[in-house]
């Protein structure tokens, strides 16, 4: 029997087939968006915020991240929409023009500073921001909207049902959008805020003459657009500058009150005078708060930014230290006042110059630090117990007791260093400066009073 033998015809097909199945497939690289290579993934809020827009920028409506890719065929930029569909597109100019708007962008608008990942600029909380929507409707907007009616049956219905509608709108309006954790912070916030903000302006304007529920009324558009307002401008913040926001406004009129209580103004006849001054420094301070967060060569964390209320406190503290036990303590006024300002404000600049400049801290450094400035308070107060002081000297063992408990917490947290573009040398000088250190050891104070033979060292200073 003679063996057929195969055409080459059907060999050479075969071979033709293979080859083409096994050009088929393309690797793919991941690449950086920026030149110096650390932001690998772009979020709707951070194209926001760089502003990346059409020719550079193709990818329109809705998405949730997207990721660059180098391949065999160029760059290709690689977007997940937000029902889980990828939609891949091939950049001309082996992306060229992209890149250069992200370095252009981010020259424009500095560093990005982000607790979690470096590509992001605040992270989705979708579910957070519904539960606070939530409580806003139980604890404000049901309230205000119900006092409007006479009846209480009404306004007993009214409260009830706003927190169903409430889900319902919010969920709703959410569904096909990424909430981010500033968003949420700052439309909380925002309700509260803008509330104070509506219903003072109209106690300056109008004074005590409108009817209640005028006041009401107005608190409660003032409070939906504060909410609204919040989340609209909180599109393209980080954690950090939605952080400042908040506390530069309280901070702003903090101190309009402590500068207003120095000149001695704070009588009944300037009620309307008071108001519209701490409206006007909150405004203020909420206006400019994001510039503290993105000061050129400079990014603050949203752990940054806490710390300032512990630097606050301190120098409150420390402020007062020489009044306590004096008259001018008992009588208050004008002295008290500027005593207070000033520390609070000399505080947050020492926060300012020795804990935020050179860290990047985490909301967990900051409750670490805020852990050790109480430890080091009871401490303090342990040893006024024992020894029985003047009440002067037991206030500043107190003080320092928290001073140093706040230093030996901030070391036990050990924040990251700040990344070089968080430096300037026009403040802080070259990086290769050593900066001065404090240790606190409370074991020390133990053995020596103990009597245990040695050298003990309760307090080192390091230069």
């Amino acid at each position: 029997m003679t063996r057929r033998r195969r055409p080459l015809a059907t060999v050479g097909l075969a071979l033709v087939c293979w080859t083409g199945i096994a050009q088929a497939q393309v690797t793919e690289t991941p690449v950086a968006f920026d030149s110096a290579g650390r932001m690998r993934v772009l979020t709707p809020a951070l194209v926001a915020r760089m502003g990346l827009t059409a020719p550079a920028w193709p990818v329109d409506g809705a998405f949730r991240e997207a990721r660059l890719f180098a391949s065999s065929a160029g760059l290709v930029l690689a977007v997940e929409r937000t029902a889980g569909s990828v939609d891949r597109f091939t950049l001309p100019d082996n992306g060229a023009a992209l890149r250069a708007a992200v370095n252009a962008a981010l020259a424009r608008t500095g560093a990005i500073a982000s607790e979690e990942q470096a590509f992001a600029v605040s992270e989705p909380v979708r579910g957070h921001f519904l539960r606070r929507q939530l409580a806003l409707a139980w604890g404000l907007y049901g309230p205000l909207l119900a006092s409007l009616s006479d009846d209480s049956q009404l306004s007993s219905a009214v409260v009830l049902l706003s927190v169903p509608a409430s889900f319902v709108i919010v969920h709703g309006l959410s569904r096909n959008i990424e909430v981010t954790r500033a968003q949420s912070d700052l439309a909380f916030d925002g309700a509260f805020r803008g509330w104070a903000v509506g219903a003072g302006a109209l106690y300056v304007l109008a004074g005590e003459a409108p009817d209640d529920k005028v006041f009401r009324f107005v608190g409660l558009a003032s409070a939906l657009g504060g909410s609204v307002s919040g989340f609209r401008r909180a599109r393209s913040f980080t954690d950090g500058e939605a952080q400042a926001s908040t506390t530069l406004s309280n901070f702003g009129a903090l101190t309009a009150l402590g500068l207003l209580g120095t000149a001695d103004a704070l009588q009944d006849g300037n009620r309307r005078a008071i108001v519209g001054t701490l409206l006007a420094a909150g405004v203020a301070g909420y206006a400019i708060g994001p510039r503290y967060a993105r000061q050129p060569g400079y990014s603050a964390t949203r752990g940054d930014v806490q710390l300032l209320h512990i630097g606050a406190i301190l120098g409150v503290m420390t402020a007062l230290t020489p009044l306590i036990g004096s008259d001018l303590l008992d009588r208050g006024g004008p002295t008290v006042a500027g005593f207070m300002t000033a520390g609070m404000l000399g505080g947050m600049y020492a926060a300012h110059r020795e804990w935020v400049r050179p860290y990047q801290h985490t909301t967990g450094d900051v409750a670490i630090s805020g852990l050790g400035t109480t430890a080091g308070a009871l401490a303090g107060m342990g040893f006024v117990v024992l020894v029985e002081p003047s009440d002067q000297v037991s206030w500043a063992m107190v003080t320092a007791g928290s001073i140093l408990g706040s230093i030996a917490g901030h070391r036990a947290a050990n924040p990251a260093r700040a990344v070089a573009s968080k430096r300037t040398s026009s403040v802080d000088g070259p990086s290769t400066r050593r900066r001065a250190s404090v240790e606190f050891t409370p074991g020390s104070l133990a053995l020596a009073a103990a009597g245990v033979p040695g050298h003990h060292a309760a307090l080192t200073i390091r230069f």
